[in-house]
C-alpha cells in the first residue's frame, strides 16, 4: 500500500514543484526588477535637467526618457505580482467549467480543459471518465466515507478519487502558471526594451554630444 500511495501521488508532486519551479522564478524576476528600478531612480542625474528651459527640446527628451524607463518596470512589476497573486485552481472550478462546456456541445472550451482531456489517462481516467464526474464521485465518496467509518473499500476508494483530484489540480495550476510566464517573458523582453531606450533618451538629453 505505501508503495502504491507513493506511485500515484508522485505525478502530483512533480506537477508541484515545477508550478514552484516557476513561481520562484517569477520571484526572482519580480526582485530583479524592482532593483532595476531602484538602480535607474539612483542613478539618473534628473538634476542635469532642471537648468533646462521649457522650450528646451533636450528638457521633453530626457522627461520621456524617464517616464518610459519607469512605466517599463512598473509593468514589469505588475505582471510579475499578478503571476503570484493569482487565484489557485480548484477542481469545483474546473468541474463547473467542464459542465458548461459539455452542455455547449464541446468537448471541452478552454485551452485548459483540452490540456486536461489530452492527459487525462495518466491523470483521472482510471476513476472517472470526465473532470465533472471526477468532483461529483469525489463529493460522493467523501460523504459515504463520512457516514461508513472504518469501511477500508469505502476508504480506498475515497483516497484514490482524491490522489486523482490532487493530480487534476496540481496539472491545471502548473498549465496556467507556465502560460503566464511564457507570456510574461515575452512581456519582459519588451518592456527590457522600453527600459533601455528610455535611459538612451535621458543620457542623449542630458548630454547631448559636443
Amino acid at each position: 500500500m505505501p508503495a502504491t500511495e507513493q506511485t500515484t501521488t508522485a505525478p502530483a508532486a512533480s506537477f508541484a514543484a515545477a508550478t514552484e519551479t516557476l513561481r520562484s522564478a517569477v520571484r526572482w524576476l519580480l526582485t530583479a526588477a524592482a532593483g532595476v528600478g531602484g538602480l535607474l531612480v539612483a542613478g539618473l542625474q534628473l538634476t542635469s535637467l532642471g537648468s533646462l528651459n521649457l522650450d528646451d527640446w533636450r528638457l521633453w527628451v530626457g522627461v520621456s526618457g524617464v517616464l518610459i524607463a519607469v512605466a517599463g518596470v512598473a509593468y514589469l512589476i505588475t505582471r510579475a505580482s499578478q503571476i503570484l497573486t493569482n487565484e489557485w485552481i480548484t477542481l469545483a472550478q474546473l468541474s463547473v467549467d467542464d459542465f458548461q462546456a459539455r452542455l455547449g456541445g464541446a468537448t471541452s472550451q478552454s485551452p485548459l480543459l483540452l490540456e486536461i482531456e489530452v492527459y487525462k489517462h495518466e491523470l483521472y481516467a482510471h476513476v472517472a471518465e470526465t473532470v465533472e464526474q471526477l468532483y461529483q464521485r469525489l463529493i460522493q465518496a467523501n460523504e459515504l466515507a463520512r457516514k461508513t467509518g472504518a469501511d477500508e473499500s469505502v476508504a480506498c476508494n475515497a483516497a484514490e478519487l482524491r490522489e486523482a483530484a490532487d493530480k487534476v489540480v496540481q496539472f491545471a495550476n502548473y498549465h496556467e502558471t507556465r502560460g503566464r510566464f511564457r507570456t510574461l517573458s515575452r512581456q519582459f523582453a519588451f518592456a527590457g526594451a522600453a527600459v533601455v531606450v528610455g535611459v538612451l533618451l535621458f543620457a542623449y538629453a542630458a548630454n547631448p554630444a559636443g
